[in-house]
């Protein structure tokens, strides 16, 4: 494996890590100290947003790992739903009995869980992840908590958590009285490149590396292709590992990371989706309900959703034989050496058909003529010397 070959631990970039060794940024900071504010403060609604990888799911679970453990969370992960399979969701989650499946009966069954979580002192949380799948008859409900958050102030809590486009839907006019309520917001930014560079380092760090594995032109390029999304970075730095396994190569360069971000667009891999948004400040529930923002976002939060049972089972997955990992690293690497040999072999190939073909096109007015010599001229012999007037015999 590229671990050993590296002098590393074990693998640095791996999607999922202990929320302890989670980085922080000074905007993740900032971000996380919002979040730890608003939960400690009992603030009723709280929005976190940014683009898709920044790490807004990383920054909640390391806020609620270390203030929320004697609370009730309901973390509603599938948001393409109706108010009244919204309000059954959140039922389901706390595991209340509402005594039916309509919305008023879980409206009932809600409020009467949070009166004995009031009178017990305790406090409840809800969370919505992919907020912007929400439609504007569910969001609409979630306005309405907001209500039903006033008559339990220091009980219940609400947080929505989504991408770039459902800040600029609580910035509307449609949806000024609740973007109003909001008592902590903060949009989540992604890296600059020295906080690349620092994330990279800290990942490395963490299990014995160093990061002068990456030259400083590789850190430029995984930094632009990424754009500071720290997921895509994860992505780059894991294939950049494999492929310079694959070569031999002790430090990864800007080509081979050039390599790696042009195969994975090449198979729809890599390059973070461009956020939605709408050109118009206001937007109706005709645009949404059944179009391809809203499909989109729906298929978002399956992917979430399905991103959390990898997770889940991650466990599972780790106890794979390490020596079938082994030698599947060595059927990798064997075939990476073939195709070095078959690329300089072709690459040659190319060279003689080239040097064949300019001979072939080559104009006859072109020929070239060579030039005869010139003649040497020849040395005649020196006559026989005479003495006084006569040749010596």
């Amino acid at each position: 494996m590229y671990t050993s070959y590296y002098g590393l631990d074990a693998k640095p970039f791996n999607l999922t890590l202990d929320l302890d060794d989670l980085y922080l940024s000074p905007n993740h900071q900032e971000a996380l100290t919002h979040l730890e504010y608003g939960l400690m403060g009992q603030i009723g609604l709280m929005v976190l947003t940014g683009d898709i990888g920044t790490g807004k799911t990383a920054i909640v679970r390391h806020a609620t790992a270390q203030l929320c453990n004697d609370r009730r969370i309901a973390a509603i992960y599938q948001t393409n739903v109706s108010p009244d399979q919204l309000f059954h969701l959140i039922s389901s989650e706390l595991d209340i009995n509402a005594h039916g499946d309509n919305k008023l009966q879980q409206l009932d069954g809600l409020k009467r869980f949070l009166k004995q979580k009031q009178d017990d002192n305790k406090q409840v949380l809800i969370i919505v992840e992919e907020a912007q799948g929400l439609s504007d008859d569910t969001l609409e409900e979630i306005r309405l908590l907001t209500n039903i958050q006033m008559d339990f102030p220091e009980t219940l809590q609400i947080l929505l958590i989504g991408q770039s486009v459902f800040l600029e839907r609580l910035q509307s006019r449609r949806w000024a009285s609740l973007g109003q309520r909001v008592g902590v917001g903060f949009h989540l930014e992604a890296l600059d490149f020295e906080q690349t560079c620092s994330y990279i380092r800290h990942r490395l760090a963490l299990v014995g590396g160093k990061l002068n594995i990456f030259s400083k032109d590789a850190l430029k390029q995984i930094f632009q292709a990424s754009r500071g999304i720290p997921r895509l970075i994860n992505l780059f730095c894991e294939g950049a590992l494999i492929y310079g396994y694959g070569d031999e190569l002790k430090t990864i360069k800007a080509d081979l990371v050039a390599k790696v971000v042009k195969e994975r667009a090449g198979i729809g891999l890599g390059h973070a989706p461009i956020a939605l948004g709408n050109e118009k400040a206001d937007i109706d529930s005709g645009s949404r309900n059944g179009s391809f923002e809203e499909r989109f976002c729906c298929l978002e939060a399956d992917i979430m959703k399905m991103g959390a049972q990898v997770e889940l089972h991650g466990e599972d997955i780790s106890i794979l034989n390490a020596n079938s990992k082994q030698d599947l690293f060595s059927i990798v690497k064997n075939i990476m050496a073939k195709e070095r040999r078959l690329r300089k072999h072709l690459e040659r190939e190319i060279k003689q058909l080239t040097r064949l073909i300019k001979k072939v096109d080559k104009p006859k007015g072109d020929t070239e003529v060579s030039t005869p010599p010139k003649p040497v001229p020849r040395r005649r012999k020196n006559p026989l010397p005479t003495v006084s007037g006569r040749q010596s015999s």
